[in-house]
């Protein structure tokens, strides 16, 4: 925890500032259950392991008014990633531009032959 005063490391122990003398403790005040489920603050729990906190701390903020919907934010900083990593990405960009040009745009362009052949096919017998 830190002091609200200075902004030092606060001696857990005895609720107060080794750097400022500011006592902490007085101004800790423990919820009970009922007010600890309705409190839609920061708390601190001293009972709850890292992993918790960290899970409790994603949900409140990316919660929204609909509960089962979340929103998981990753960034991703290429300029501290290693040559292996950048070589990943451009190999998986480059099978996704292969597939599109070599895969997908003949099927398309097949499908759309084939469609003008039946146009023209129905439009003779037709009329």
């Amino acid at each position: 925890m830190r002091c609200v005063k200075c902004n030092q490391e606060i001696d857990e122990k005895t609720g107060k500032c080794n750097h400022c003398g500011e006592n902490m403790s007085e101004n800790i005040r423990v919820l009970t259950p009922e007010e600890k489920s309705h409190y839609n603050g920061v708390t601190i729990d001293t009972n709850a392991n890292r992993e918790d906190i960290r899970e409790e701390n994603i949900n409140q903020q990316y919660y929204q008014e609909k509960p089962n919907q979340r929103v998981y934010v990753k960034n991703v900083n290429l300029n501290h990633s290693n040559w292996l990593a950048k070589v990943a990405i451009f190999l998986i960009i480059a099978s996704i531009a292969a597939f599109m040009v070599f895969i997908a745009l003949p099927i398309v362009l097949i499908g759309i032959g084939v469609g003008i052949v039946v146009w023209l096919v129905l439009s003779v017998f037709k009329g």
